[in-house]
């Protein structure tokens, strides 16, 4: 973003930047190229027409009454490799997180027909 941040590396810009993002006034004038945050484009079908991470997180949002944006990152774990499924139920658990596969969120839509 151009206003209200720094350099836009740190979590704070970075955060600033999604909620920008998510704004639906936002203009390409708003952010500074190239930027710290790299954005994907959902399929307009969601995990219905590709199941995958992006559709996934832009169907929650909507799902939820919310702008449909969505923040995807990965959880590292401290040897610096990604966390499987194994250690995301183990996260979850110990923050009392959902946790769902996108299988499911698939599912869930066409049972309800959304």
């Amino acid at each position: 973003m151009k206003e209200g941040t720094s350099t836009g590396i740190s979590a704070a810009d970075r955060a600033a930047t999604l909620n920008a993002l998510a704004d639906p006034d936002a203009t390409p004038g708003w952010f500074t190229r190239p930027g710290h945050v790299f954005p994907l484009r959902a399929r307009a079908g969601g995990v219905l027409e590709r199941p995958g991470h992006t559709e996934a997180a832009v169907d929650l949002t909507r799902l939820a009454g919310c702008e449909p944006a969505g923040v995807l990152c990965e959880l590292v774990m401290d040897s610096g490799e990604m966390q499987r499924l194994p250690q995301l139920r183990e996260f979850a658990a110990e923050h009392g997180l959902p946790l769902i596969s996108i299988e499911q969120l698939a599912e869930w839509r066409t049972f309800h027909g959304r």
